[in-house]
């Protein structure tokens, strides 16, 4: 297998990506407003990142990030800072939603704090935006034992 430089895995690792969003959106779609979902972690900011390239290379419409911040453990604000940061860098607009009244120690909190995550996002969300949301592998295994 041929080594590729840095900048040809780039151009490569966007076609594709850019490939596959174009078989699941039509151009309507890709060209309006994106929210995108920001936990501060390696899946969605990665998300956060790649969005906002495309925008820049005009592919897709303008990008936003929203933070939920659960107020359930410690660290969510150092997570707030980082998106917050990163935003500013590249000029990317931000906002931090607040869910109010979960109780960590109470029972059922992942599927309460989904919930409300959810109903948080769509609440937020402008005419004609679609939330893009960053998860991994293993969210998914997660999620379907969660379910079992």
């Amino acid at each position: 297998m041929k080594k590729l430089s840095p900048a040809s895995y780039h151009d490569l690792f966007f076609k594709h990506v850019f490939g596959f969003l174009g078989k699941v959106m039509t151009h309507r779609e890709l060209a309006q407003k994106h929210a995108i979902a920001v936990s501060g972690g390696l899946d969605s900011m990665v998300l956060l990142w790649f969005s906002h390239e495309l925008h820049l290379a005009g592919k897709i419409g303008p990008v936003r990030a929203l933070f939920v911040h659960h107020h359930s453990r410690e660290g969510q604000d150092q997570d707030a800072r980082l998106i917050e940061d990163f935003c500013q860098k590249k000029q990317i607009p931000f906002k931090i939603l607040h869910a109010i009244g979960l109780n960590a120690s109470a029972g059922n909190f992942e599927n309460r704090a989904r919930e409300l995550r959810r109903s948080l996002l769509m609440a937020e969300l402008e005419a004609r935006e679609d939330i893009w949301m960053g998860h991994h592998l293993d969210d998914s295994y997660e999620w379907s034992i969660m379910q079992k």
